[in-house]
Parts: structure tokens; C-alpha cells; sequence
């Protein structure tokens, strides 16, 4: 996130980069809102940097931040960065362009790519993949699915309705290690289940093999799913003019260690392999017990995605995790407080070489926690990890966030691990819905399609099935869709034909089965009721008479409901007052209309827009006077009131004794009302 690099410097830059090169990731996408203070001076350091280190980025443009970007300035960059030596280009040269949301702009992509030469995979998940290959522009998509919605785990369905739209397009698929954010000031209050997120996720990339991974994120704090360094003079969403959060929940909560992980994981996506030289190992947990501190209304789930939101305690044990790059099966042996906690394992790779992971439950235990590394009961030298923040009952809220340490041994003997992903077959899987119980059964039997299940364990052993004879063919029932058309048939034909989901047959022919395409695609969030800080309503329209005054005043943060519809939120333009006038309707205005005018009026005609159609202004405030304000419907009799100087009024506010005051006119009473002074006396006439 450009918005988090305020205060960095060229060299700040080189030093997050290096950090990325030594993890293998390729490219920064740089993700920045439309006409946000410091954008300009922020890429001119980031490409220098880049440009020094032979490391590569590229645009991530965010319509949702602070409104939508006008492809004039979309333009305008790529044609001044897209041939930047730094940026990230396809194998033919066309720079890759990304968006976060923007498709009401959909329409704009198809010329700034033919001005740009651009190759445009953008995420807008809020409409998901169907819908978003039907806008123009798209080359490929990017989906912003990277976290599981309670209770579930992780899985590929979303990525499955990706890859089925596209069509062979690319699909750049998101992981991410973690989620959890507080943050009132803009609408955010959440977690989604995460422990074994990290591990999880890449056993699934490597499975699915997109053309693109992209990680969330390198540096977004108020999310809590960076693994970039951690610089506190950036936590601008932390602030109480923007996020409002109720405590500081990132301060002394580094992620670095998860990126401890990732050359092993990349190199494995890229190559099929890997091998491990320094075996690795990783830890996380959260620093408070999960029931011994108030909550301070965290669910698991959003109302804003369409979910039921639940109890995060359910969700979220007592435990810690832990991953490692090893050589071998380590014994990983867990203490918190002094206190042994039982470890197991929940994953392991194949063949014993690569990432094992698994976790120790440690109830409602406190204190420090040593994370330690045996092998033929010898510590294995270097990976005797102790934590410096223990898990402690002491807190005002529950911080869902996750301490991350990690500990390197030294390096040794390369070893390889036996087989390559393409000689690892699935023994194990499962699906979404309906289709779990098929999956597991076609799974064990080894056939785990990846477009519609999820393979969960693997073996470098393939399981042998026979063919029945004579042959049985199978379809599925009419009410289901294509996806179970290839488990049906592979399960007939195996001997293992689930008539819940199958219809067996001696002879072959062809199946009718519902036109849906699998799987469904998320439909669009609801309207928030909740107002983001910052992001007021900057463009807007109104009827009739009303259109001039809303675009006018809407665009300047001022979109009154009753008079305009608001039909874009971000920054708004500055609105200071350039008149001190008094705005009005206009005589002839209906009294029924009179009512949306009155506010319009007073705002626009303070800063030099006074349509005379619709409104009328009265100089206020000079020292020679103020004319009586009829501000009303013509039909309506105003209130008789005296009109007197300010002079006048001076005097009879210092005969009162208040010499340090304000003054303000109270139109429509027949009085004069003085405001309150330094010591807190109010007087009236």
C-alpha cells in the first residue's frame, strides 16, 4: 500500500525489496487511491529503488479508497511508468495493469489499454467472476477470496468459479496468511478464521498452479496480514482522525517470520520443487487467551460480505501454530508459561522433505512460549525459538492479531524432496456443498479434479483402481450441474458408483444434467450503513431545478439526502467559505420545494455559486449593518424583528461585562442572542 510508505525514503524501499527478492516474490503491486497526497513523490522513489535492485512493480489502482479513478490520469501513468525499466511487464512486453474494484469504470479499460498497450487483470470481486467477464477490458482477473468465510476452511471453490470463466485467461490467485481488523472509523470489525491459513492456502496453489499469486499484503496494517516490515511512524489507519481503533492491536507484532516460508513455497509453485538447505522454522499466536479478555465486538464474518457474523471463540483456539522447512520429520515441542503443550501434526509434505505444519492447543495457559525443534530427541541446532510476547490474561480487549517469531538453523547439505508436485498424486479430498461426499470418495480413489474438489493429502504412491467389467457408466441426477459429471462417471466405472449423486448404466450415452455452471459466484455486498472517515460523498446528482446545486455541492462533501443522491464517496474537493452571505430560495419558489432549497442555497452561495434561478444572497456581516433576511417562502409571513448595527450590538454585549465574546444573529426570533463567554456566563436581550 502506497498510502503506508509516507516516510520512506530510497533506501526504505531498497530495504523492503531485498526482503522480497530473498523471499523469491518477483513484483511490488502497488496499490494507490486516485489524487492522494504524496503519490507522485512516493513512485519516483519506489522505481528508483526497484531500478537499483533490478526488482519489478506495477499499478494496483484503488477505485474504492478515495473514488474513482478518470482514465485520463489512469492514462497518464502507465504512459509515463509502463516503460520504466522497473516495471513489471508479460513475456510480450504489454506492462500489467490491476485495479482494486473500479468496475463502474469498466468501460474506460478498453481505451486506456489501446493507448497504454496494457494487459489488465483487475480485482472486482464484489461482482464476481461471471459477471466481471461480461464488462469490457479484462484480460484476466485477480479475486480478492483469500481468507475463509467461519466456520469453514480455506478452499478453492472461489478460485474454481475463476478459473471456469476465464477460460484459460490468467487468473492471479490471492493468499494471504492471516486477518483481523478493528478499525470503527472505517466501518471494519472482524476476523476470519486464519490459523492454518498460511500452509494451507499454498498446499492449494500448488494444487490449482494459476499463472499469478499474488500475497496479501505486504504492508497493510489495519488488516493485520502483512509480512512486510513493520514501521509504526506508518500506521496512518490507527490514527483517531481516521481508523479510530480501540487499542493499538500491530505495535510490537512483526510478521516477518512468515516470509521464512515462502522460498521454499515459491520456488515449489514455480518449478514443481525445491530444495532445503536451512530448514526453517516458524511460530504464531495470539497474545491473549481468547475468553479472558472483552471482545470489543469482534465477529467472525461481516455483515458487509454478505455473512453471518459469529462468535470468534469458536473459530479461534487457544493454540499455537507452527510451520517448518524441514530436511526430515521434526519433533516440534511447545511450553507456555514452563508448562508443556502437547504438539501434533497436521500436515506433512510428501515424501518428509518441505513444509510440515501443525499446532498445540494450550487451553487457557499464560506466559512465555518456547517453541523447540528435536530430531532423535537432540535439539536441532538453532531452532530453540522463545517468544517476547507471552500470551497473557492482562488486556482491556481481546487482540486477535498473531505474534509471529521464527527461527533459521545453520545451513547444511542440500536435500530434494522425492517428487516433483506432478509425480504426487491426491489421496484425500473434499468439496463445497454438495459435492464434499463425492469428493471424498472420488478423492481416495485418486481422481480429485481440481476444478471441483480440493485435494487434502497426497502421496507419491498412486492409488490402483480397476476398470469394472463389463464396463458401468454413470451420470449424475438431472438436479445437479456439470461439475459432477467426470466424479460420476470415474466412480461408476470404479465400482464405487453413490447412487445419492450417480445413475449407473450398462450402456454409455449422453448425460442431461442443470445448465448452472459451477460454482455460484458471489452476488454484490448490500449498502453500508455505516460512513466510512474520509470518504464523504464527493459526486452526486439531484432532479430538475436541483441538478446545477448538487453536482455543485455534492462534489464539496455536502450531498444532503433530501435534496440530492450521493453517487460516489471519497476525498471531496475543499470548501472553504469565499462570502459571508446570507443564501436564500429564490421569492418564487414553491413552498413545497422550499424545504430542499434552503440548505443548497446557504452552502453554495458562500462559495460564489448562486444560480439566480434558484437562489438569492444577502451580504452579512459588515460593520455598517445587516439588511432584515426574508428568508422564507413568499406565502409565509416572517416574524417582525428590529434590525440593528453590529456597533450597536457590541456596545450592549461589553455593558454585560463581556469583553471576550462571539457574536451571532438569530434570523426568523425577535431577538438577539449573545454567545457564551471564556467564563462560561450566557446573557440574552
Amino acid at each position: 500500500m502506497l498510502e503506508n510508505t509516507k516516510f520512506f525514503t530510497v533506501d526504505t524501499w531498497k530495504t523492503e525489496i531485498q526482503k522480497a527478492q530473498e523471499s523469491k516474490i518477483d513484483a511490488f503491486a502497488l496499490n494507490f487511491n486516485y489524487n492522494a497526497e504524496g503519490n507522485n513523490a512516493r513512485l519516483s522513489l519506489a522505481f528508483q529503488a526497484a531500478n537499483a535492485l533490478g526488482f519489478k512493480l506495477f499499478f494496483s489502482f484503488d477505485y474504492a479508497g478515495l473514488g474513482l479513478w478518470p482514465k485520463e490520469s489512469v492514462i497518464a501513468l502507465l504512459l509515463e511508468y509502463g516503460p520504466n525499466g522497473a516495471y513489471f511487464k508479460r513475456p510480450d512486453g504489454k506492462p500489467l495493469a490491476s485495479t482494486f474494484e473500479g468496475w463502474e469504470r469498466a468501460e474506460d479499460w478498453p481505451e486506456i489499454k489501446l493507448k497504454t498497450n496494457a494487459f489488465f487483470i483487475p480485482d472486482w470481486s464484489s461482482r464476481g467472476a461471471k459477471v466481471a467477464m461480461t464488462l469490457p477490458g479484462p484480460d484476466g482477473l485477480f479475486s480478492w477470496a483469500a481468507w475463509p468465510e467461519a466456520p469453514n476452511n480455506m478452499s478453492i471453490e472461489v478460485d474454481s468459479s475463476y478459473t471456469y470463466f476465464l477460460k484459460g485467461k490468467p487468473y492471479m490467485m490471492p493468499v494471504s496468511p492471516w486477518f483481523y481488523t478493528n478499525l470503527p472509523g472505517y466501518c471494519k470489525n472482524w476476523l476470519w478464521p486464519s490459523d492454518s491459513l498460511w500452509w494451507e492456502r499454498w498446499q492449494q496453489i500448488w494444487w490449482k498452479q494459476p499463472e499469478y499469486v499474488q500475497i496479501i499484503s505486504w504492508n497493510d496494517y489495519g488488516e493485520s496480514h502483512y509480512i512486510g516490515g513493520l514501521y509504526t511512524n506508518e500506521l496512518h489507519a490507527f490514527k483517531p482522525e481516521t481508523g479510530r481503533p480501540p487499542f493499538d492491536y500491530v505495535t510490537g507484532m512483526a510478521h516477518d517470520g512468515w516470509r521464512e516460508l515462502l522460498p521454499f513455497a515459491i520456488e515449489t509453485y514455480k518449478n514443481n520443487i525445491s530444495t532445503v538447505t536451512e530448514e526453517r522454522l516458524v511460530a504464531w499466536w495470539r497474545p491473549n487467551p481468547n475468553t479472558q479478555c472483552p471482545n470489543a465486538g469482534t465477529t467472525a464474518n461481516t455483515n458487509s460480505q454478505l455473512q453471518q457474523p459469529l462468535n470468534p471463540v469458536v473459530f479461534q483456539p487457544n493454540a499455537i501454530y507452527w510451520s517448518m522447512v524441514a530436511k526430515s520429520k521434526p519433533d516440534i515441542r511447545v511450553t507456555v508459561g514452563g508448562v508443556s503443550v502437547p504438539s501434533v501434526v497436521i500436515g506433512e509434505p510428501v515424501g518428509g522433505v518441505g513444509i510440515w505444519h501443525g499446532r498445540a492447543m494450550y487451553t487457557s495457559a499464560t506466559g512465555n512460549v518456547i517453541v523447540t525443534a528435536y530430531r532423535n530427541n537432540v535439539i536441532i541446532p538453532g531452532l530453540l525459538m522463545q517468544g517476547d510476547k507471552p500470551i497473557s490474561s492482562s488486556c482491556s480487549s481481546v487482540n486477535w492479531n498473531a505474534v509471529v517469531k521464527s527461527q533459521r538453523a545453520p545451513a547444511g547439505a542440500a536435500v530434494t524432496p522425492p517428487y516433483r508436485l506432478e509425480q504426487q498424486y491426491c489421496i484425500a479430498g473434499k468439496g463445497e456443498g454438495n459435492l464434499d461426499g463425492i469428493c471424498q470418495a472420488s478423492c481416495a480413489k485418486g481422481y480429485c479434479p481440481p476444478e471441483v474438489c480440493t485435494c487434502t493429502k497426497k502421496s507419491g504412491v498412486p492409488v490402483t483402481v480397476k476398470r469394472t467389467v463389463p464396463t458401468v457408466y454413470g451420470c449424475p441426477w438431472p438436479q445437479y450441474t456439470a461439475s459432477y459429471l467426470g466424479l460420476c462417471s470415474f466412480l461408476c466405472g470404479t465400482g464405487s458408483c453413490l447412487q445419492q449423486y450417480c445413475i449407473p448404466s450398462s450402456t454409455e450415452k449422453q448425460c442431461s444434467v442443470s445448465a448452472d455452471p459451477p460454482p455460484p459466484t458471489p452476488p454484490a455486498p448490500p449498502a453500508s450503513t455505516c460512513t466510512p472517515v474520509g470518504t464523504s460523498c464527493n459526486q452526486g446528482t439531484g432532479e430538475g431545478n436541483l441538478q446545477g446545486l448538487c453536482v455543485f455541492s455534492c462534489e464539496r462533501g455536502f450531498c444532503p439526502e433530501k435534496a440530492c443522491k450521493c453517487t460516489q464517496r471519497g476525498k471531496s474537493l475543499d470548501a472553504p467559505v469565499l462570502s459571508k452571505v446570507v443564501g436564500c430560495p429564490i421569492d418564487s419558489m414553491p413552498t413545497d420545494s422550499w424545504k430542499e432549497y434552503i440548505d443548497l442555497c446557504q452552502f453554495t452561495c458562500e462559495r460564489n455559486y448562486c444560480p439566480p434561478g434558484a437562489c438569492k444572497s444577502w451580504r452579512n456581516g459588515t460593520t455598517d449593518g445587516i439588511s432584515t433576511i426574508n428568508c422564507k417562502p413568499a406565502n409565509v409571513p416572517g416574524p417582525a424583528f428590529n434590525t440593528r448595527s453590529f456597533q450597536e450590538m457590541d456596545a450592549r454585549v461589553k455593558a454585560y461585562g463581556f469583553e471576550d465574546h462571539v457574536l451571532a444573529a438569530v434570523v426568523h426570533t425577535p431577538m438577539w442572542v449573545f454567545a457564551r463567554a471564556e467564563d462560561g456566563r450566557v446573557s440574552s436581550e
